[in-house]
């Protein structure tokens, strides 16, 4: 599993620079995806080589012990022909998922205001979008130098905060995971998300851990290890690591190694998730779905085991929370808190597990070998199987303590949860058929191409600015946000509705928001060839 993952984790700074340029492009060319690589590569280059600038600065400014070996790398370099193993130190600076996402904002922004710029004819080849990639040069020497600066300072201040956060490691994650749950509604959780998963530093006992990589041309370098799914992928088996002052500056391998990533609570930020996702989130669809009126009980009921079998099996969250989110804010903050509460308690055992997607049953799957890894040799998990067994305890302890804390708090204060005293939202009626599910188009019996016409119906087709998705999101930019109510929205068979701006919609779904959004962009682009049914349709749906 590590090296699979390695193929995007070892890149990741770069596909940020790539992928936030692409995504926040104001046409989503692919122009604008190769200037936020050019200004990666160009930091790459100007700031994590050896003689870059840093070295010109750091030579001068840093001794090499302290927190200045934060920024010291130490190479080994093998000789293809001889064999002889060369050994050099030079002063590098790695921004991680930062220097990436900082990339790739800076390309776009410079895209959006450069691509239609008009140079004097004599310069004219170099007008448009061809300009972009000129300014990006200069632009990036100048932020690499800027970076050069100030970065050991904030690289010092993330090594504290993580120290610190870790110092009581249930207190921290579950702090993190409770807080995560609330920022939900927000879409915010992601800013979290993007620093405890792949930026914070790992550190033991304050000390920033260094892991030995390989490049194809025969040369090993420790770098620093960042991020908490990152540090859970690569312990494997042959996992190296190097603690400056503390292991042997060849680093560790073995036992020794996964009882420093242990004792680093790698996974503590991932682990927490599992109970909840798996056990507890389903058992709160199911006390929901138990208090309905029996008019739409299984209409509730069949909606909460689908959403919740997703949660279980995908740790997709968003369609099950979305439903009860707003109508039941009193119940969501409860959710949130116990969320906390019981990834503090996961953490506290010491288990040690993560995700490359996200806490169900697929991931738990796959992350026991790197689990086995890291809790082999720990008295109180000495046959390895002691996390795997723990997490797995506390799923099952826990799914009743949802159940019956979703039956009183909803008894308690009477609390509109979807299906409850003739309360929809969240919900669609079973016995009054989805309005998407009304509309015939010719040759077609596709639902989600439906349910993306009567989407440009509601909003309206010249109110779309845009069109973009996430994994359980459709995301519209729109030019005025107030035509579209909730109501609407669920009508049509979308589990929710948010306006996170004035031009910004977003209709919760769940995975199926990228084929809808891709549905939406074919009608868009042959809008001539739908046009007919889709008036036909819209005549139809008015005399029902």
């Amino acid at each position: 599993m590590k090296h699979r993952g390695a193929i995007i984790f070892d890149n990741l700074p770069m596909i940020f620079g790539v992928g936030v340029a692409f995504g926040l492009a104001k046409d989503h060319r692919g122009e604008a995806a190769m200037v936020g690589l050019i200004g990666y590569l160009g930091l790459v280059a100007l700031v994590q080589n050896e003689h870059s600038l840093s070295s010109l600065i750091y030579d001068n400014v840093l001794t090499k012990d302290g927190y200045s070996q934060l920024l010291y790398y130490v190479t080994e370099v093998t000789d293809p022909v001889s064999g002889e193993v060369e050994v050099y130190a030079t002063w590098l600076l790695n921004l991680g998922v930062f220097g990436g996402i900082a990339m790739g904002l800076i390309a776009a922004g410079l895209y959006n205001k450069y691509s239609d710029i008009k140079l004097p004819k004599a310069l004219g080849f170099f007008s448009g979008r061809r300009f972009v990639p000129i300014v990006m040069l200069f632009t990036v020497v100048l932020f690499s130098f800027l970076m050069a600066i100030i970065w050991p300072w904030f690289q010092l201040a993330l090594v504290e905060l993580a120290y610190g956060l870790l110092y009581i490691p249930w207190l921290g994650a579950g702090a993190y995971v409770g807080i995560n749950r609330l920022l939900i509604p927000t879409g915010l959780h992601q800013v979290l998300n993007v620093f405890f998963w792949f930026q914070m530093p790992i550190t033991w006992e304050g000390n920033q851990i260094f892991i030995l990589q390989s490049s194809i041309d025969g040369t090993t370098q420790f770098v620093p290890l960042f991020g908490d799914i990152n540090a859970f992928l690569e312990s494997g088996s042959d996992v190296t690591i190097m603690i400056p002052n503390v292991t042997d500056p060849q680093g560790v391998t073995g036992d020794e190694a996964f009882n420093y990533l242990q004792e680093a609570n790698v996974g503590a930020f991932q682990v927490g998730f599992f109970p909840i996702m798996m056990f507890g989130l389903p058992a709160m669809g199911l006390a929901i779905a138990s208090q309905a009126d029996q008019k739409y009980r299984k209409s509730v009921y069949a909606f909460m085991i689908s959403a919740g079998a997703v949660s279980f099996l995908t740790g997709i969250t968003e369609p099950l929370e979305f439903s009860f989110m707003f109508v039941s804010p009193l119940l969501y903050f409860a959710y949130s808190i116990l969320s906390g509460i019981i990834a503090s308690i996961t953490v506290a055992t010491g288990a040690s597990f993560g995700f490359g997607f996200s806490a169900g049953i697929i991931d738990f799957g796959l992350s026991v070998p790197n689990s086995l890894n890291l809790s082999h040799g720990i008295s109180s998990y000495a046959n390895g199987w002691g996390g795997f067994i723990n997490v797995i305890l506390i799923g099952i302890c826990v799914a009743p303590i949802y159940y019956f804390m979703t039956l009183f708090m909803i008894k308690k204060f009477d609390l509109a949860t979807p299906g409850r005293g003739g309360n929809l939202s969240g919900i669609v009626d079973l016995e009054e058929e989805k309005i998407s599910e009304k509309i015939t188009v010719k040759g077609s019996d596709d639902k989600w191409f439906k349910m993306a016409l009567e989407t440009i119906k509601l909003v309206e087709k010249d109110n779309i600015t845009d069109v973009d998705n996430c994994i359980t999101r459709l995301r519209l930019s729109v030019k005025d946000n107030t035509k579209v109510t909730k109501e609407d929205a669920i009508k049509i068979g979308y589990t929710g509705l948010i306006a996170p701006g004035k031009k910004a919609l977003q209709f919760i779904i769940g995975p199926e928001s990228e084929i809808i959004a891709k549905d939406i962009k074919e009608i868009f682009d042959n809008f001539e060839n739908y046009q007919e049914y889709f008036i036909d349709n819209l005549d139809n749906l008015k005399k029902d």
